[in-house]
């Protein structure tokens, strides 16, 4: 059943220039790998081309995200098993909402002994019936966790639980000093035969499709942190339900309304596309407006920025070189001063050749209004963020 979209605000800002410095740019790092490894449903099996589309269109997503992201993640290991020195042992684990049961918390996945290479960030994908009560939900997605198990005599708990607690630690930070880290988390797709999914990359969906790319993009920002419990953990929702992270804020011009439950911008929630600089819903609002194609857009880099993720984003102009979305003089002064790092002597051309040049429209605009229906997408309530 498709829960029909409730009117949405007559009016919504737009993004303001103040957004991108607030977005590190750096070379590219971080590394988004989808492991298909938990995939029991065979949503993403390699042996038939529903599941190749499939797998095209998330990887696709991910190395979305690789390009943008340019955080330097440290390597990850689980650590081999614990011998207590009065006998008995001790277990430390990933553990992660089974893809092909992601609400089910017995069903978690563990897994000992795990490592997770330099920079990557890893997300485990499946497929699961998804159907909900009060709308119907395509997909679900969320940041995994750890967890330990032991059976010690009392003098060696002690030392246990000190090296389960380094090793969150470790995870929780990657090797950087500041900003969002964790391992990555889990993904799951409806394949319950009620979600007509569109797969071609190369195309939009049609009536009554869904574009398993654009909700790819949107559950991995629920998997890199953009979810319920972690913004409320890093204080960046207040009490009034508003997302108040520096970048979103100036972005959107006031604190940035949130769904109830905090995991999503406000239904309707109006930004620019990152790649096309087209005026669009957010990709992080709670559902799709029937049939559309979503990009990534600035108000939701902001938002992963204010998580602590290193964003790095294009030019929407060429020849904007500070990010207000017009080539003018004050590009010129970034250039200069920004001359061979990051920027070389070649850009002044670019500048030169494009100046006068103005992106999208920063005024505000209306939500678009209602079409078929809204298809939820939601963080699984079995994956949110664990702290320790």
């Amino acid at each position: 059943m498709m829960r029909p979209r409730p009117a949405g605000p007559s009016l919504l800002a737009i993004l303001t220039a103040a957004v991108l410095a607030h977005l590190a740019v750096a070379c590219q790092a971080a590394n988004l790998r989808i492991d298909y490894s938990q995939d029991g449903s065979g949503f993403f099996s390699a042996s038939t081309s529903q599941g190749q589309q499939a797998r095209a269109a998330l990887n696709a997503a991910a190395d979305y995200y690789s390009g943008i992201l340019t955080d330097s993640l440290a390597p990850v290991s689980v650590p081999a098993r614990f011998y207590g020195g009065g006998g008995g042992t001790g277990d430390i684990f990933l553990e992660f909402a089974d893809p092909n049961d992601p609400t089910n918390q017995n069903a978690a996945v563990k897994l000992d002994q795990f490592t997770i290479a330099q920079n990557e960030y890893v997300v485990f994908a499946g497929g699961a019936p998804l159907s909900g009560s009060t709308g119907k939900q395509i997909a679900s997605a969320g940041l995994g966790w750890s967890n330990y198990q032991y059976s010690l005599l009392p003098a060696d708990i002690a030392t246990f639980v000190q090296s389960y607690d380094d090793f969150v630690s470790s995870y929780k930070s990657r090797g950087q000093a500041s900003g969002f880290a964790h391992w990555g988390g889990t993904i799951s797709f409806d394949n319950d035969g009620t979600t007509d999914w569109h797969l071609d990359l190369n195309s939009a969906p049609s009536t009554g499709e869904s574009d398993l790319y654009s909700v790819a993009l949107h559950e991995l920002g629920h998997v890199l942190g953009f979810g319920g419990s972690s913004l409320s953990n890093l204080g960046l929702v207040n009490a009034a339900g508003n997302f108040v992270g520096a970048a979103a804020v100036e972005a959107f011009g006031a604190p940035v309304p949130m769904q109830s439950g905090g995991g999503h911008w406000a239904e309707g929630t109006m930004s620019v596309a990152i790649d096309t600089g087209a005026t669009q819903e957010t990709l992080y609002d709670p559902s799709f407006n029937g049939s559309v194609r979503k990009e990534l857009t600035m108000l939701d880099a902001a938002g992963l920025s204010d998580l602590g993720w290193s964003v790095g984003l294009p030019a929407l102009v060429a020849g904007d070189f500070n990010g207000d979305l017009r080539t003018n003089a004050a590009d010129y002064t970034v250039w200069r001063e920004g001359l061979r790092s990051p920027y070389p002597a070649s850009d002044y051309k670019v500048w030169a050749e494009n100046y006068g040049q103005a992106g999208p429209s920063l005024a505000p605009t209306a939500a678009p209004s209602p079409g078929g229906g809204a298809l939820l997408l939601s963080l699984a309530t079995a994956a949110l963020l664990r702290r320790s």
